[in-house]
């Protein structure tokens, strides 16, 4: 796959987009302005763009070919800023963005860290009658799985992350799922406007009720 298109956005100067052509880099940036003309999604891209810069960034790979999804992943100034292949070995540069991402054990802040997200233009998540969601094809609301991602981005940016390197989402008790639920604004996150159904009720969408449903 080469992506060798890049594009600061115009909705927040800390995601930078990477396609291989310019229509995904436009499918990208109209997926954004969605996002940006709602009060909460406003709020998100404001967020983003206050925890980058200084070496942070979200770097935002599009393609029809890609499943949607996100993780933390080192700019190439926070590589030489932590010495990554000299002082941390580069096979586990990943595992230790992740830890940056999290809060410590006695509960402040993680340092934060830049991220990737992969997503998809043409898949989107409908939700059904019973708040329940299922995979769907609907390009229109593929802004919605791209608000997603950000918000997971945002906490890895931030240092409130949960999400594990590795773990099961599927399993209630693991750090990856109680991120997917905070992310998607269920249980006790239900009333925070920066989630997945903070940006679904901007635009009078369905709200989701909970993280898994069918496949």
């Amino acid at each position: 796959m080469n992506l060798y298109k890049y594009k600061v956005s115009d909705f927040s100067t800390g995601i930078l987009i990477n396609a291989g052509n310019q229509h995904d880099i436009e499918r990208a940036e109209s997926a954004l302005a969605k996002i940006y003309i709602g009060d909460n999604g406003r709020h998100l891209l404001s967020e983003i763009t206050n925890l980058t810069g200084s070496g942070k960034r979200i770097l935002l790979k599009v393609s029809k070919e890609l499943e949607n999804g996100a993780h933390a992943e080192f700019s190439p100034e926070e590589i030489q800023k932590y010495k990554i292949g000299i002082d941390i070995p580069i096979e586990k540069s990943r595992q230790y963005a992740v830890l940056l991402t999290h809060k410590s054990f006695f509960g402040f802040k993680g340092k934060g860290a830049s991220a990737l997200i992969h997503w998809n233009p043409e898949k989107s998540l409908g939700v059904d009658q019973n708040g329940i969601p299922y995979r769907d094809y609907n390009p229109s609301e593929a802004f919605v799985s791209l608000a997603h991602e950000l918000v997971h981005c945002y906490r890895m940016l931030k240092g409130t992350s949960s999400g594990g390197y590795e773990q099961d989402m599927t399993d209630p008790s693991t750090g990856a799922r109680r991120e997917e639920d905070r992310t998607v604004g269920i249980g006790k996150n239900a009333n925070n406007p920066l989630s997945e159904n903070g940006i679904r009720r901007d635009h009078g969408m369905p709200i989701r009720k909970q993280f898994l449903g069918y496949r």
